[in-house]
């Protein structure tokens, strides 16, 4: 989504070389176009709007981030369509996972994991709050985090997680096969699915749909998960959680001082 521009000026910060392709269905957001930026008008959940991006805009990506519409099903057909689009060695994010909103774990997380054990193409996958992330295999392998901890299955692992505050926790287990196989997948998926539990309040209340103000923040009450766990990282062999040092602040901050309406044409 490209909506009212603000991440195209934070990606020309951070990444002052790259092209920005965004795709929105708000036809306002085409006045961000220029040498560096192609804005493509498109719905996310079409199948068919990926086909003609991918054929007649970009055949391929190096980094993918899905901040659009949010819904479980527009997640999974951009999931599904990118993937195979996606550079050796980029890196593909989905972002607003906020279960209080739908099922995501049923409509989302559990036919991704099957879309992601079909390809030989993601090197780990990646679970932060709110965020599914897939590290696309490049020409260098995996580093792994330094573990503090080692355990050898789920119940140990979330046992594991007060008393290993500040450090990593490394779960690994020769007799389960692939940690990235759909079955897999699913269960880890469905065991930290409540990093994306945190119910959010608008900060002031009923801030989110005004259009004239930065003067907004999403502040999430933090479950218990996300007060504990950091990041979920999983490879092929081997799965490591991230354990915070204290309970984080988890908020989104408006920024940008350009708004076009969501219902624009």
């Amino acid at each position: 989504g490209v909506q009212s521009g603000g991440s195209i000026n934070m990606y020309r910060a951070v990444l002052p070389q790259a092209h920005y392709y965004g795709m929105d269905i708000n036809k306002n957001c085409l006045q961000f176009q220029d040498g560096q930026t192609t804005i493509y008008m498109g719905d996310q959940g079409s199948v068919q709007t990926w086909s003609h991006f991918f054929s007649a805009v970009t055949p391929v990506l190096d980094i993918c981030i899905d901040d659009g519409g949010h819904q479980a099903h527009q997640m999974l057909t951009t999931l599904q369509q990118a993937l195979p689009h996606m550079n050796p060695g980029g890196f593909f994010l989905t972002e607003d996972i906020h279960g209080q909103n739908d099922d995501y774990l049923q409509k989302f997380f559990k036919p991704a994991a099957q879309t992601i054990a079909g390809t030989t193409a993601v090197q780990s996958v990646h679970l932060y709050p709110f965020i599914l992330g897939l590290q696309i295999v490049g020409q260098r392998g995996p580093t792994f985090p330094q573990a503090t901890a080692w355990v050898s299955d789920i119940p140990s692992l979330i046992a594991a997680l007060p008393q290993n505050l500040g450090g990593t926790i490394c779960l690994r287990n020769s007799a389960w096969g692939s940690f990235v196989s759909a079955d897999a997948l699913t269960n880890f998926f469905g065991t930290f699915y409540d990093m994306n539990g945190g119910v959010v309040r608008e900060e002031p209340p009923k801030c989110h749909d005004l259009q004239d103000t930065n003067q907004c923040v999403m502040v999430a009450t933090n479950t218990r998960l996300q007060n504990l766990v950091k990041g979920v990282h999983i490879y092929h062999d081997r799965l490591f959680v991230e354990v915070h040092a204290s309970p984080p602040h988890i908020a989104a901050y408006r920024k940008g001082d350009l708004w076009i309406p969501y219902n624009g044409p």
